[in-house]
């Protein structure tokens, strides 16, 4: 009887092998830590985003060395999706490492065709010319082709940029800051503060006084809100010229208070922005402002020294301002006499008469708080004696 060959014959059994090693091997590929993390790199779910790109941030992706990360982050700065573009370009430039070898990859972004990308990279350049000290002659190109760029955030990023170039480089005579100062006039509010912050940064800032006044004035006008500028604002650029300009400092006592204006602004802030000799400069102005005639000039002034520290010369200011028609600058007043001296006779007798009466009630009421006393104390600020106890009768005689 002839035996019948099995069906499995020794070329199938090779081919089924060879099936299960290329699955193994794929399997082995697709749980790399390099493909593992990519994965979740573009996940669509933003925990996971996050989670891969804040490893990438610290510079140590999971089963990655140092060294493979930076090379990978490098290679996902040029990934077909912007937003990994971006998310690349944030790592490389705020991550705990080595900017060398990092500023040709922020350059060539500059000229990406996505918004997101091209400030980034504008702003991951200039970090990086901070950091090495030099690349001056390799970022200035593509910086000063973003001033032209059509959207204004990125047009700030560029000059703010230029303005770290500019601080490596020549300070107030780098030829870069002709372009800076060319964009005063530009279209966007934003973009002309920020120039005008970075010309002040770079000791160039008083051909900007004009620019930045109105504004100021113009943000008061309109209820504040916020600073349209980038990193500097129109408060932050008059407080670095002040140290150069005392008509600026008078213009910032001018005008810090305005009736119906607010008593915290920003004008205040950026006297208080201002240190070293130019500080003392401010609080002399400030104390002779005192004196005038401007009652709104010397509320201004009085707010501006108590924000300083103890001011006592700004006692008449806010005397007077007991009984000015602008409830917040009564409310204030209470306050400030009150801290200036809580057991003065005089200064009490002022606060209660606002207490007996001012037409607003909530000012009554501070005006009460104001006058309050820790138990135990007079208003002299001494402890209070309690009274002895009587003495206790004799005892009549033992019989």
């Amino acid at each position: 009887m002839k035996l019948r060959r099995p069906r499995f014959r020794i070329l199938t059994l090779l081919g089924v092998v060879a099936a299960i090693a290329l699955g193994l091997g794929a399997w082995r590929d697709f749980t790399r830590p390099v493909n593992v993390w990519r994965r979740a790199a573009r996940s669509p779910i933003g925990a996971i985003r996050s989670e891969a790109w804040g490893q990438a941030n610290n510079g140590l992706i999971a089963g990655l060395t140092a060294e493979e990360t930076r090379e990978e982050v490098i290679a996902q700065a040029d990934a077909g999706d912007p937003l990994v573009r971006c998310f690349a370009l944030w790592a490389l430039s705020h991550g705990q490492r080595d900017p060398v070898g990092l500023l040709p990859v922020f350059v060539r972004l500059l000229d990406d065709p996505d918004t997101r990308v091209r400030w980034n990279a504008a702003e991951a350049a200039g970090q990086a010319v901070r950091q090495l000290g030099t690349g001056r002659e390799l970022a200035a190109p593509g910086l000063l082709k973003l001033l032209g760029d059509r959207d204004p955030w990125t047009r700030q990023k560029a000059l703010e940029a230029l303005g770290v170039l500019a601080e490596v480089g020549g300070g107030a005579k780098d030829p870069l800051l002709e372009a800076v100062a060319g964009r005063l006039a530009d279209g966007d509010e934003g973009t002309r503060i920020t120039a005008a912050f970075v010309l002040s940064r770079n000791g160039r800032g008083e051909e900007a006084i004009p620019l930045l006044e109105a504004h100021m004035l113009a943000l008061r006008a309109r209820n504040g809100g916020r600073d349209p500028g980038g990193t500097g604002t129109a408060d932050n650029a008059l407080a670095r010229i002040a140290v150069r300009s005392d008509d600026v400092i008078a213009f910032l006592l001018r005008e810090t208070y305005r009736k119906g204006q607010g008593l915290s602004n920003r004008f205040l802030f950026a006297l208080q922005l201002i240190g070293g000799d130019a500080q003392r400069r401010a609080q002399a102005r400030a104390l002779a402002t005192l004196g005038g005639e401007d009652r709104d000039q010397r509320i201004g002034a009085a707010l501006y020294l108590e924000s300083r520290g103890p001011a006592p010369a700004t006692r008449p200011t806010w005397l007077e301002a007991l009984h000015h028609p602008d409830p917040d600058v009564r409310a204030h007043a209470i306050n400030s006499l009150s801290n200036l001296g809580r057991f003065d006779p005089g200064l009490r007798a002022a606060i209660r008469s606002v207490e007996a009466s001012d037409p607003d009630p909530a000012l009554r009421e501070a005006a009460t708080n104001a006058l309050w006393l820790p138990p135990g104390i007079n208003e002299q600020g001494e402890p209070i004696t309690p009274p002895a106890p009587p003495e206790a009768p004799d005892a009549p005689p033992n019989p």
